[in-house]
């Protein structure tokens, strides 16, 4: 999205999600010149039914902004 980010993971609990977010911050304002603002919003996920609708939500986001016709069809996505 060109405004904002949405990435579904898991986090080491010794560096948590603040420390990994800031990092991860950091190295794409260094590498991709990406300006962040401060902070970031989280949701907890604790069921297997919220995990699909999250992550169907993220991958539906480009389509639903016009952005992509189909959510393969966005350049700017990953999975495992």
């Amino acid at each position: 999205m060109p405004d904002h980010l949405h990435l579904v993971a898991q986090f080491n609990l010794a560096q948590g999600m603040r420390g990994t977010v800031s990092n991860l911050k950091r190295y794409l304002s260094r590498t991709q010149g990406i300006r962040w603002q401060e902070g970031f919003f989280d949701h907890r996920i604790r069921s297997d039914k919220l995990l699909r609708e999250t992550v169907d939500y993220a991958r539906m986001n480009p389509v639903r902004a016009g952005l992509a016709k189909r959510p393969e069809d966005w350049p700017y996505r990953w999975s495992r």
